[in-house]
């Protein structure tokens, strides 16, 4: 995963303002999307912390959907039941951290391919090297083999899946820094894994041509 300029001064601030270092890297992974059109956020909301990383751009529309936010503005359903609205739709669907809280994931994946319009995308992440987390409840940890699967079954042709990560280290500095109070040492904690990662060597960090330590993976789909 490549560390893009102004890297450390951002984690920093993030760090300050209790992100854990899964979120910030997947913020990290954001600052090359692109969405336009009609966008549907499944789970998300004009507030969620990707949106100063995810620009859509001018003219374009956002729609936001949950099962439990009773906003008016919001769609109000059940992800792994078919959704209630007609086919291709939309422009992009992302799909934040909300894989691992569906007990049924095949149906969501497959009416996201549904209401997707012709060449359409999806843009998702998803946790793996994290602490369980009930919203209301926690199911999965999906690997990069399961998503391509569930994608592919789906209909998707032109899958991108990208471990979030950079070794061991890097693993275990995310699961402690959470815990770790005092910030200062959170992120030296950090700047200790990241270097020992640096050095580690390349066939630690790979299974069978698969990176190993993976603290989340980021996917898109059309």
């Amino acid at each position: 995963m490549k560390k893009n300029k102004g890297f450390y001064y951002r984690l920093i601030r993030a760090t300050f303002a209790r992100r854990t270092l899964l979120r910030f890297l997947q913020n990290e992974m954001f600052s090359n999307i692109e969405i336009n059109g009609e966008i549907l956020d499944l789970g998300g909301n004009s507030k969620s912390q990707y949106y100063k990383h995810i620009m859509p751009s001018v003219g374009s529309s956002i729609t936001y959907a949950d099962l439990y936010d009773k906003s008016q503005n919001v769609i109000n359903m059940d992800f792994t039941k078919p959704f209630p609205i007609k086919d291709k739709i939309y422009n992009n669907v992302l799909l934040m951290n909300v894989i691992e809280h569906l007990e049924n994931y095949d149906t969501c994946i497959n009416e996201i391919k549904r209401i997707l319009k012709d060449n359409g995308e999806l843009v998702g992440v998803v946790p793996f090297l994290f602490p369980v987390h009930m919203v209301p409840d926690d199911f999965h940890r999906p690997t990069e083999s399961f998503i391509y699967k569930a994608l592919n079954d789906a209909g998707f042709k032109k899958i991108k899946i990208q471990p979030i990560g950079y070794g061991r280290w890097t693993a275990a500095a995310n699961l402690c820094g959470q815990k770790i109070k005092f910030k200062p040492f959170t992120l030296l904690l950090y700047f200790l894994a990241f270097l020992l990662d640096k050095i580690d060597k390349k066939d630690n960090k790979f299974t069978n041509g698969r990176f190993a330590f993976p603290i989340g993976y980021f996917f898109t789909a059309k």
